[in-house]
């Protein structure tokens, strides 16, 4: 899987950028049936969406993922950075596995479709 990190108004550390890289290359192991010769791309942007005085700094993460077929979406507001990263991983998992299941499905409904005796 291929990940691009982009930063919008805030710099990131070649430390958190290792850090934001390790949690998503952990959903890989979700997309192994979907990453054939690499062909799954991960779009992370992190930044801060505001720097209002009154409500302090709050984080934006965006994980976008391309699957042959089909692009996944998930997004987090926290005012904690690496909070915003975790929770954004994980809706994006649960959408994974969401995709994975009705592939699945869909899959052994065609198999048993096929083995049926023919009218």
């Amino acid at each position: 899987m291929k990940i691009n990190i982009k930063s919008v108004r805030v710099n990131l550390s070649p430390a958190f950028k290792e850090y934001v890289r390790k949690k998503i290359n952990a959903l890989g192991r979700f997309l192994k049936r979907f990453d054939k010769n690499d062909s799954v791309t991960a779009e992370v942007e992190i930044g801060r969406t505001t720097e209002h005085h009154r409500h302090g700094e709050i984080y934006h993460a965006s994980v976008d993922i391309d699957l042959p077929g089909k692009k996944i979406r998930a997004e987090e507001e926290h005012s904690d950075l690496l909070a915003a990263v975790e929770i954004a991983k994980d809706k994006a998992k649960q959408d994974i596995q969401k995709h994975k299941e009705k592939t699945v499905e869909k899959y052994s409904k065609q198999v048993r479709k096929k083995k049926r005796p023919g009218k």
